[in-house]
């Protein structure tokens, strides 16, 4: 098949089976076969396979209805829905497993893991029909349904802190307060402390600390090399010439300054390029960036980087934020100035220590890991840089 055709074969497949049909066809289809295979082999009555069925099937084309008005998988690729059903799938197949065998809270793994795939909204909407499933082919009390979604939820907020070891205990001992108030609640303040409980009180523990192993070695936001999305910069460019150009300044010189220090250089270009294109959206550039960002697929620490070099949106916590926040900072303040006072020579070597001195004075270097001696290299490199900018 020539390139040509090739081309017109997937856009073709794109116009009859957009993503999200294709998300609700694949992952329909998962939730059939497991339900067939399983409930076959435990002699579950047809009632209760085809209640499953039913309730898996509508909810996801009502969920697919809600993707694609929310924009959440405009651009999910094959392989992410692929890996969204399979993930599904995997607890789904745990729910089932659950009517015979004891699989603790390891039933909301599957989901809980897409929550670094996909938009945690999309994630806890999952969570919704896994609960009911679980509840239905366990016979399980609405109360219960309430306290297993809920617990599931926290976590899936939780998860995006997971990157600090500290960070992780903490939600271990969250996670872990939150079940054991839930199982006294739904035991009417009279639980006793038995082998089965503890078991699900250390099920929870370790299913943490395993979501603690995949952000910080596996999350393919972290590993995976960013790369600009040029229909995202196109619109942007599109919407104001003066934002673009400023964007690809600031993304130009932090990939520079990032490569001085050896800090990852395309995280930097990409958030440096991005970190205003929320302006498209209105006043609010920063909240409305993140909500275009992970519209578009973009990876949470893409997201992270760019939120952070606003003063207003948290301290940076990489090198590569607070990067970003100094080359907006420095290159604003010369645009400023210029227009101001457009005859009138800027002194760098005086302009470039004040501004990252005044940042450090306020502490907003001390979360982002840059040393005494990595900012001085920074400082010989702006003022180099930004000579007759």
């Amino acid at each position: 098949m020539k390139k040509e055709d090739k081309k017109e074969y997937k856009k073709a497949v794109s116009t009859f089976f957009p993503p999200c049909l294709r998300f609700v066809m694949i992952t329909s289809l998962l939730a059939i076969l497991v339900s067939l295979l399983f409930g076959n082999w435990f002699g579950t009555t047809q009632a209760t396979m085809g209640k499953l069925i039913f309730w898996n099937v509508e909810y996801f084309f009502v969920l697919a209805l809600c993707m694609e008005l929310l924009g959440w998988v405009k651009s999910f690729s094959m392989k992410q829905i692929l890996l969204t059903g399979g993930l599904y799938a995997v607890s789904f197949s745990m729910v089932w497993l659950s009517v015979n065998y004891d699989v603790l809270n390891f039933w909301m793994l599957g989901v809980l893991l897409l929550g670094y795939l996909i938009p945690t909204e999309m994630a806890i909407a999952l969570h919704i029909i896994l609960t009911i499933s679980y509840c239905v082919v366990n016979g399980r009390s609405v109360e219960e349904f309430i306290c297993y979604f809920t617990f599931g939820t926290l976590i899936l907020l939780l998860a995006e802190f997971l990157d600090k070891i500290k960070n992780a205990i903490a939600i271990v001992i969250i996670a872990v307060t939150t079940n054991l108030a839930f199982l006294i609640l739904l035991h009417d303040f009279a639980l006793e402390f038995s082998q089965e409980l503890v078991y699900g009180l250390m099920s929870t523990a370790v299913m943490i600390l395993f979501l603690y192993g995949i952000q910080v070695y596996f999350d393919p936001g972290k590993q995976k090399k960013a790369v600009l999305n040029e229909t995202l910069m196109k619109q942007l460019k599109e919407f104001s010439d003066n934002i673009y150009e400023h964007c690809i300044l600031v993304g130009g010189i932090s990939q520079g300054a990032a490569q001085v220090i050896g800090a990852r250089k395309d995280l930097a270009y990409v958030a440096g390029c991005y970190h205003e294109v929320g302006r498209m959206e209105g006043k609010d550039y920063v909240a409305n960036g993140e909500k275009m960002l992970m519209e578009h697929g973009i990876s949470q620490t893409v997201i992270e980087v760019m939120k952070e070099h606003n003063m207003n949106h948290g301290k940076p916590a990489s090198k590569e934020a607070a990067i970003v926040m100094l080359s907006d900072s420095i290159a604003t303040t010369l645009q400023y100035l210029h227009l101001k006072h457009p005859d009138k020579q800027v002194k760098l070597e005086e302009l470039v220590p004040s501004i990252i001195g005044k940042r450090f004075e306020q502490g907003l270097l001390k979360e982002s890991g840059l040393s005494m001696e990595e900012m001085n290299q920074l400082k010989d490199y702006y003022i180099q840089s930004f000579q007759g900018k």
